[in-house]
């Protein structure tokens, strides 16, 4: 199953230390493949292993690599959907596409070429769960709702505040998304705190951070094509995705896939890296974070970025027991735009050099 598609991730911590470090070598979790390609036009980076135990995952990067080599940028966007096109210029793209593809990538596609034709962005369980609860959502809080993502103060929202409440309240039942269809552990699994969500949601409204937060667009519109060009993610971003077209043709980029699990990788990786491990904790305890530690820690100059979404969140205890344990470690919450994330960075004890300050 593909878990997300589309934008799920605020990559502007990882891109603001992996400018600060200049890491020549990433180790990077699929996921959606946005974060990867956010990445991939830092001018230090020559190599990328890109590992998810997801196949699925690495299909999905292969298809966006891929296209935003052979299309055109403008065309690239479209292809995946971010651009509206009609279902047959998809088609069209993709029969461009697929004899550049692996084979087991292609025979994927090929047996899902509606979902080519919606846009693979929009084709994760995580949009697909979206799509379903979103008009739901705008029924019930009425059409002044939307108001949000006109940036203004929260007494100018046409929306009832008890609407809100009572949503609010069944969101954070984990019951209600098994009701609706999401079968994402990163949401019903035990270690879950769901009332997370409607809380930091409600939060991005008050503080009118609505139309800024790629996040709250794509749970209420279900895409970012009204966002400002200064808000919108880098991997949408046209200058950027030409300059990683760029560098891929130009042979710039080393690209090694790897499906199988971090910590095994990360037990075998002997060079130093920049390791982009996602929102791990979604999937995995604090003990499976701390053996990954050990793992990575072994390098000499290698930097770790992790998040945790509304599962596992880390204690004062453990960024402690990280500090006393690896090294520098720096919670970056106030960093990342979307408000649902915890982010941390940790620079391991055996580079004393390097100090890890806000990017």
């Amino acid at each position: 199953m593909i878990y997300y598609s589309h934008i799920n991730e605020d990559s502007e911590p990882e891109r603001n230390w992996l400018s600060k470090f200049s890491k020549s070598s990433l180790v990077v979790v699929v996921g959606s493949g946005e974060r990867v390609i956010a990445l991939m036009d830092n001018p230090s980076v020559v190599e990328l292993n890109l590992v998810d135990i997801n196949l699925e995952a690495i299909f999905l990067f292969q298809l966006k690599i891929q296209a935003l080599q052979i299309l055109e940028v403008e065309d690239y966007l479209k292809f995946i959907g971010h651009f509206e096109s009609e279902k047959q210029f998809r088609k069209s793209c993709y029969r461009k596409i697929e004899n550049k593809l692996p084979d087991d990538c292609s025979n994927y596609w090929n047996q899902r070429l509606s979902s080519i034709e919606k846009g693979i962005l929009y084709v994760g369980h995580f949009e697909s769960f979206l799509d379903r609860i979103r008009p739901l959502l705008l029924f019930f809080l009425g059409n002044g709702f939307l108001k949000i993502f006109e940036g203004k103060s929260i007494e100018k929202y046409s929306f009832s505040a008890l609407k809100w409440e009572v949503l609010s309240y069944f969101f954070s039942k984990k019951w209600v998304y098994r009701l609706l269809g999401n079968k994402d552990s990163a949401f019903i699994g035990r270690e879950s705190v769901v009332g997370y969500i409607p809380e930091t949601i409600a939060k991005n409204i008050y503080q009118g951070k609505a139309d800024s937060n790629f996040m709250m667009h794509l749970i209420f519109k279900g895409h970012l094509r009204d966002m400002d060009m200064r808000h919108l993610p880098e991997s949408l971003q046209e200058n950027i995705l030409q300059e990683v077209k760029n560098r891929i043709l130009n042979k710039n980029l080393k690209i090694k896939y790897i499906h199988g699990d971090l910590l095994e990788f990360a037990n075998q990786n002997k060079g130093d890296s920049f390791f982009s491990c996602s929102d791990i904790l979604s999937f995995e305890n604090s003990d499976y974070l701390f053996r990954l530690l050990d793992a990575i820690s072994k390098g000499e100059e290698n930097l770790i970025v992790f998040r945790s979404f509304i599962a596992n969140r880390l204690t004062g205890t453990d960024t402690n027991t990280i500090q006393d344990k690896y090294g520098d470690v720096y919670v970056a919450d106030d960093l990342e735009s979307t408000g649902m994330y915890q982010v941390c960075a940790v620079i391991p004890r055996s580079s004393p050099a390097m100090n890890l300050d806000k990017p």
